[in-house]
């Protein structure tokens, strides 16, 4: 295990100059967040690069930074290939999601499930919503703890509470607009360490890139795995890691992230034009496939480092030590500081935005809902703020409650999570969009259908409850989407065979095809 770094004053400079930059942007966004509408969505003024860097920034999960290298310095770029089919579920959100989105005039996309499929399915949505960020950010607070506790020197407990509670706090004043500039803040520091890191291998090394490529060529590090398991049958590509496994997974959470994810939504609708919205998807959308083939790299880079220059301390360590090692032994002072500061960066960049989703979708689809309406607008938004503090607290205390489990355990736990509260979300929100015969029961049966299959398959795989009979082997990665595939064809096969009863409001605007002849009868 490495050697608990302690930071020089040139680091601790570096960090300060960061968290002064962060409270600058929350003092000046606080100043305009004096309604809901400017809590929520940045008063619907975001310029549409702004967006974009924040998605970049939301896309980069808080562990991106070191886990990507680790699994390229392990292994080979498996690890880039879910995320290769952005671009291509962009599509699907330019031309489907966002525009209903914008069109509707919702301001969360809980809130057009109701419209679609009625009270009952929003409630479900927005309930699953919930669970799921503040699990996951959770157990993302735990993860990251473990390299910050090395390179700060912080106990694990402390480097918890300094991420949570400084995030929640600038969330707390100044609502989105802070978190959109934050975010541009931390990515820029993201890619500054990365950047340097690469930069500092690659001078080091005898020969440079060149010995990186020619070395990571012949050790096979810029391999993707294999479309067909040699010798296995078909299902054997939906267990092995295959390109298959890989590629399905990442679809469906791409398509889970731009179609149900309430932190993208409100990207959506913080602009004040369908160009401005566009932009900034496309720029998110664009920009973060060479973010995360950089990192991963980085991880190649790695190989190649200790490769060419052996450090015996190096064989004793697991994969997601080696990074933070090398952080410790080579990288000059300041700059220990600037990936600190990337670090921290990477966990606010997954807290902030959740925590004003979580805070919104509270507010709006329960509270102003179900248990308090026709309030005055300074109500709600003193329930937002008091909504994200809890969360925040939370989210906190939680993580420090699962502080003591094994990465392991944490990892299944995930797993989990993801496939209870996720796996089909994505599907409900394609089911309404795509879907003009799916109706309120085709989604309920949908929903039941999915979460059915998402437990079993869950089960299956970890060899809980099940006797080994009664278990179907998948690979892990599928399990999201076999839910979310399993409530489109459960939802729209029901809905074929029982006529669905209409929204009240009818269906203009709420699917793709009503939008398409709204437009040609304007026409």
């Amino acid at each position: 295990m490495p050697t608990v770094y302690e930071l020089s004053a040139l680091d601790a400079v570096v960090l300060l100059a960061f968290f002064a930059a962060v409270v600058v942007i929350t003092v000046r966004s606080a100043r305009r967040t004096t309604t809901t509408q400017a809590y929520f969505l940045a008063d619907r003024s975001a310029p549409g690069w702004v967006i974009g860097i924040s998605f970049i920034g939301t896309s980069i999960s808080s562990l991106s930074f070191l886990a990507f290298p680790a699994a390229a310095y392990q292994g080979n770029w498996a690890g880039l290939v879910p995320f290769l089919v952005i671009p291509f579920v962009a599509v699907v959100a330019d031309r489907v999601c966002l525009p209903i989105y914008r069109r509707v005039g919702v301001n969360s996309g809980y809130e057009y499930l109701e419209r679609r499929f009625g009270p009952f399915v929003r409630l479900y949505g927005s309930t699953m919503f919930l669970l799921l960020q503040i699990a996951r950010v959770g157990l993302i607070l735990v993860l990251l703890s473990l390299p910050l506790t090395l390179l700060t020197g912080l106990n694990q407990a402390n480097a918890i509470m300094l991420c949570g509670v400084f995030t929640t706090l600038y969330v707390l004043f100044g609502g989105l607009s802070a978190v959109l500039w934050t975010d541009v803040l931390q990515t820029v520091f993201l890619a500054l360490g990365a950047v340097f890191c690469v930069c500092l291998m690659c001078y080091q090394l005898p020969g440079g890139l060149t010995t990186v490529f020619e070395v990571g060529r012949e050790a096979g590090k810029f391999n993707m795995p294999p479309w067909h398991v040699q010798g296995g049958s078909a299902m054997t590509d939906f267990i092995e890691l295959t390109m298959v496994v890989l590629l399905l997974h990442g679809v469906f959470n791409q398509l889970l992230y731009y179609s149900a994810d309430q932190n993208v939504i409100q990207r959506y609708l913080a602009t004040e034009s369908n160009r401005e919205a566009r932009k900034g998807l496309w720029i998110g959308s664009l920009g973060v496939v060479p973010m995360f083939a950089f990192f991963t790299f980085l991880g190649t880079c790695l190989y190649v480092y200790y490769a060419k220059l052996p450090d015996p301390d190096v064989a004793k360590l697991s994969a997601d030590e080696v990074f933070p090692h090398f952080i410790l032994t080579q990288v000059p002072p300041g700059v220990v500081g600037l990936i600190v500061a990337a670090l921290l960066a990477a966990a606010m960049s997954s807290l902030d935005s959740n925590l004003n989703a979580i805070a919104m979708i509270f507010q709006i689809d329960i509270y102003r809902r179900h248990l308090v309406k026709h309030r005055p607008d300074e109500h709600y938004l003193q329930v937002a703020r008091l909504t994200t503090l809890i969360a925040g607290a939370i989210i906190t205390l939680g993580a420090l409650g699962l502080a003591s489990v094994s990465v392991e355990t944490l990892l299944e736990l995930m797993f989990l999570v993801y496939a209870i509260f996720a796996g089909g979300l994505a599907g409900l929100f394609l089911l309404g969009m795509l879907s003009p015969r799916a109706g309120n029961a085709g989604a309920a049966v949908g929903i039941a259908v999915s979460l059915l299959v998402n437990i079993y398959l869950t089960c299956s795989h970890f060899g809980w409850l099940l006797p080994e009979p009664a278990r179907c082997p998948t690979h892990p990665y599928l399990i999201g989407a076999a839910g979310n595939a399993s409530l489109l064809i459960a939802g729209y096969g029901f809905s074929l065979v029982f006529r669905p009863r209409k929204p009240a409001l009818g269906l203009h605007g709420l699917t793709v095809w009503s939008g398409r002849n709204d437009k040609a009868k304007q026409a």
